[in-house]
């Protein structure tokens, strides 16, 4: 594991093709994975524009329990991920493809049905206690 801060926080978008940041929840330090996505060359273009990548962004904000999704082109992701650590956030950034909009697509259903077996278990529990 190499340690940096967030001024040290730059990569080549030539050589990354995600960036996912999270909070440890044990140490409250934030967690990044950097992914080459090669092998996810059957075809699937990433989209690239004549200002830079366009990416996917799926991004949850401090102190929120929603994520935030959205597509924008970035000249610099270092830049932009590294305010969004500033700002407390988490999230995955990827550059835009068929198969990372799938991923993403994958994430919000897999979040929401999470989501919704929990409100489903409060509900129940408030449900069980109104009973008592």
């Amino acid at each position: 594991m190499t340690e940096i801060t967030i001024n040290q926080f730059k990569f080549d978008t030539a050589n990354v093709d995600a960036v996912a940041f999270y909070k440890d929840k044990d140490n409250n330090n934030y967690n990044c994975h950097f992914m080459k996505m090669e092998n996810w060359n059957d075809g699937d273009v990433f989209e690239l524009t004549e200002f830079g990548y366009k990416f996917v962004i799926f991004i949850r904000e401090k102190d929120s329990v929603d994520y935030i999704r959205y597509e924008a082109i970035l000249g610099n992701p270092s830049f932009i991920i590294g305010n969004q650590l500033k700002a407390g956030s988490q999230g995955i950034i990827l550059k835009k493809c068929k198969r990372s909009i799938d991923l993403v697509d994958s994430f919000q259903k897999k979040i929401s049905l999470q989501k919704g077996i929990q409100l489903l278990k409060e509900y129940i529990m408030n449900k069980s206690k109104e009973g008592e």
